[in-house]
């Protein structure tokens, strides 16, 4: 039962999410690279669908942890997770691109 191994410990969201951002940054650096006139359209495509990668992966991880330490509701800290989420999918994959210095965003 080697797969459970690391149920409920957060270490594979938080895997999830560091993978997701070396791949993100090996394109951004790949994007930001190429000339303007050599950027296609699906190179566009790739970076925002690996930027909503990142973004659902970090909101999945985020709210892991709240489902994880079971805070009380009214607490302080569950909000500001909760408002940490909130923000997180309200800047979106642009904001994420914008935030790892993709260029043009």
């Amino acid at each position: 039962m080697a797969q459970w191994m690391h149920q409920f410990s957060g270490h594979i969201h938080l895997s999830r999410v560091n993978d997701r951002r070396a791949i993100l940054s090996n394109a951004i650096i790949v994007w930001n690279a190429a000339a303007l006139e050599n950027r296609t359209i699906q190179m566009h495509k790739k970076l925002l669908r690996l930027g909503d990668d990142l973004l659902s992966a970090m909101t999945k991880d985020k709210q892991a942890y709240l489902d994880r330490t079971e805070l009380d509701e009214k607490s302080e800290s569950y909000l500001s997770k909760k408002k940490e989420i909130q923000t997180l999918q309200e800047c979106g994959c642009v904001g994420i691109l914008r935030s790892m210095h993709a260029s043009g965003w």
